[in-house]
């Protein structure tokens, strides 16, 4: 902490020292606008539905694969942001379970940060009582089955100077000009499962390990021009490996596949937004021979976002004249 902090009274006297040294730094920091355009509105307000995907997935030599999933209804929020504090509420929709006898209990909570340079996620997140289903008519309720997640990844962004992850994924800034990224970043969980599984030992059917994780991926975002001016896609995709730490780790070395999307689809004006956005993470828990356990998190939105005071007065939302 004291490094950090003489690191930035260096910046500070090293910016005082001449105007051009004080121009040079906040050149640096600020966005060229001709790529994206910045939001002068203090107050935002997000109504959004949500479906949450969260699952425990079992693989083995014969390729077998079988998902035990958590059951949860969907989800109405309103969301309230003040320049850069936000806060959100949701609630369960009633009757929106996808099986009515499989009830979840669960609290979920994540947060992302989406900034220039660094992005983060965090998660602190409990499910249990889940439930697969093989065939239509064959479904199978396990209520002590459970999966918890703690954890982060953060993520440096290469070529992160032209592109904007809040415009992309968060409509809280407009991206104008095609841009591409390459996120790269490390993650640190701790993930616990209980699941009484045939292919399982006895010491791995409830089984609670910290585990690292390293990714590389690649990030895009395309506002599509002429009469379908206003329409954006991005999408991001990054593939990496985790290891879990327990007491045998070297003699049971083993990296286990990771990967991680966001997908963001919608229509954007000068002071409202209407985006589908995706986010889902799949991370490597338990590999012994052909056999491996992982588990997977997301959520679905269609979200709205609506800008409305600026400068003192309540705005009125204006088509973009650029």
């Amino acid at each position: 902490m004291g490094r950090i902090r003489f690191l930035a009274l260096l910046c500070i006297l090293w910016a005082g020292a001449s105007p051009r040294a004080a121009a040079q730094l906040f050149d640096f920091m600020r966005r060229d606008t001709a790529y994206v355009e910045k939001y002068h509105e203090l107050l935002t307000v997000r109504p959004f539905v949500q479906a949450r995907i969260t699952s425990i997935g079992i693989r083995d030599e014969r390729l077998f694969s079988k998902y035990y999933k958590a059951n949860t209804p969907l989800a109405v929020g309103i969301g309230l942001a003040w320049k850069m504090i936000g806060i959100s509420y949701t609630m369960d929709i009633p009757y929106t379970r996808a099986i009515d006898d499989a009830p979840t209990r669960y609290f979920d909570i994540q947060y992302h940060y989406y900034g220039r340079y660094i992005t983060l996620d965090a998660y602190a997140m409990r499910y249990r009582g889940l439930y697969s289903q093989e065939r239509e008519d064959s479904i199978s309720y396990q209520p002590k089955f459970y999966f918890d997640r703690y954890g982060f990844r953060v993520s440096y962004l290469l070529r992160g100077d032209d592109f904007s992850y809040a415009a992309a994924f968060e409509q809280a800034e407009r991206q104008k000009t095609m841009a591409v990224s390459f996120p790269m970043g490390l993650g640190g969980y701790y993930q616990h499962i209980s699941l009484n599984h045939p292919l399982l030992s006895e010491a791995d059917k409830d089984t609670g390990r910290f585990l690292s994780e390293a990714f590389l991926g690649i990030s895009a975002v395309f506002p599509f021009p002429d009469r379908f001016k206003g329409w954006f896609f991005a999408g991001e995709l990054t593939l990496g490996a985790s290891l879990a730490f327990h007491r045998e780790m070297l003699r049971d070395f083993a990296l286990m596949p990771s990967w991680q999307t966001r997908f963001s689809l919608g229509y954007t004006e000068r002071g409202w937004s209407l985006a589908t956005v995706l986010y889902f993470h799949s991370l490597g828990l338990l590999r012994k021979g052909a056999l491996e356990i992982d588990g997977q998190n997301g959520t679905l939105q269609l979200v709205a976002s609506w800008r409305i005071f600026r400068g003192g007065r309540w705005r009125i939302p204006q088509k973009s004249m650029d």
